[in-house]
């Protein structure tokens, strides 16, 4: 289990991210936890969609999941909520997933082809490690190879492909762009 508060010192925000939820609201106030803990929280909220949270500064609304799918399947779950799977096309958006996966090491993200699931291609913002080959040599009997994964470690972050069909992951990031 990896529960985390996180506090991003760029909109002097506090997120708490559980494995199994997370909370979070326009202003700031208490909230009860069942383990009986008692967590102040500041956080955005404005998405029509219940457990979204909205980030004004990039104009999209997020959710994380942790469940375990492959990346077409997790596309396939955003989809059932009228999102779709981050594109993270500029640093604040790769800082807004940074936090919100923050205890994640590998997270699906909305890549495919060197392109973003929006149509823009991809532009490398996560440093000379980023490896786009379609090639995932655990998986190679997958005809596609080409789906993103960002990647985590404590020295850097970067965007690596993987099998599409095959390969599972345990958390992902939808992604609702507000009009």
């Amino acid at each position: 289990m990896c529960d985390t508060i996180i506090w991003n010192f760029n909109k002097q925000m506090c997120m708490l991210h559980s494995e199994s939820s997370f909370i979070g609201n326009n202003g700031s106030h208490n909230v009860t936890m069942e383990k009986g803990w008692l967590v102040y929280v500041v956080a955005f909220s404005g998405c029509a969609i219940p457990g979204y949270d909205y980030f004004p500064d990039v104009n999209i609304c997020i959710k994380p999941y942790t469940l375990t799918k492959t990346w077409q399947a997790a596309r396939t779950h955003c989809q059932g909520d009228g999102a779709d799977l981050i594109t993270i096309t500029s640093n604040q958006i790769r800082d807004v997933v940074f936090d919100y996966s923050y205890c994640k090491i590998r997270v699906w993200v909305g890549l495919r082809q060197e392109q973003w699931l929006n149509a823009e291609p991809f532009a490398n913002i996560f440093g000379p490690n980023t490896l786009l080959n379609n090639e995932d040599l655990q998986f190679q009997q997958d005809t596609d190879k080409s789906c993103g994964t960002f990647v985590m470690t404590s020295s850097e972050m970067k965007i690596i492909d993987d099998s599409c069909n095959i390969r599972k992951r345990s958390f992902f990031i939808c992604e609702i762009l507000q009009t």
